[in-house]
């Protein structure tokens, strides 16, 4: 399926009304695909390819410099994306929680979708984040795209760090879109590397 034919099958679902958001439309759609591909739909299944992911330069580096730091830092990710391929990925030992989409597996090899995280969504989890944490403003939100904008604007509402990772032209006029506003501290490209500008940056805050 190309971009294209996808989008089309989501807009549809939207426009007949079998769906209630662009998300909903999303996964009702991945669903029907591997249906109709004939791909048993288990959590080892869509889980396939986690163990081989390819992480932008410099980020498991990066998770490697801080765990277990005497700084106390945590990291979560925060994802539209499927929570379990997430847990199934090299860098899930470095984290301290995974949030995203999670499926309801049936004893008929059927599946529905049991958590849905939305943009909006974002906010609550970040909230639920700071009041587990017992923090206020000390945050750094990283993202990457338009399905941000929400969690960007809470972040730097409450005085948290907002940085866009660009690593493209699209995201670079999807960076100037969102930050119309001026939601976002820094824009900066995906290398995580000690010495790069993300690395500096991050160390800088620390210091403070």
């Amino acid at each position: 399926y190309t971009d294209e034919i996808l989008m089309k099958r989501i807009n549809s679902e939207i426009e007949n009304g079998r769906a209630e958001n662009i998300y909903d439309a999303y996964y009702k759609c991945y669903i029907d695909i591997l249906k109709e591909k004939e791909i048993k739909i288990s959590k080892d299944n869509i889980c396939l390819g986690a163990k081989t992911v390819q992480f932008n330069k410099g980020v498991v580096e990066y998770f490697e410099k801080y765990q277990n730091s005497k700084t106390g830092i945590k990291h979560y990710i925060i994802t539209s994306g499927i929570k379990d391929f997430v847990e199934e990925t090299e860098i899930r030992k470095f984290l301290d929680g995974v949030y995203g989409v999670t499926f309801k597996y049936q004893e008929d090899s059927s599946v529905d979708v049991e958590f849905l995280l939305t943009d909006e969504k974002k906010v609550d989890i970040i909230k639920k984040i700071q009041n587990e944490n017992n923090v206020t403003n000390d945050i750094i939100y990283f993202g990457d795209g338009l399905t941000d904008k929400f969690a960007f604007d809470y972040v730097h509402s409450i005085g948290g760090k907002t940085i866009f990772i660009a690593s493209n032209e699209k995201s670079i006029v999807n960076y100037k879109k969102l930050n119309t506003n001026k939601i976002i501290d820094e824009c900066f490209d995906s290398d995580f590397s000690t010495y790069s500008k993300i690395g500096k940056y991050i160390e800088a805050q620390i210091k403070k």
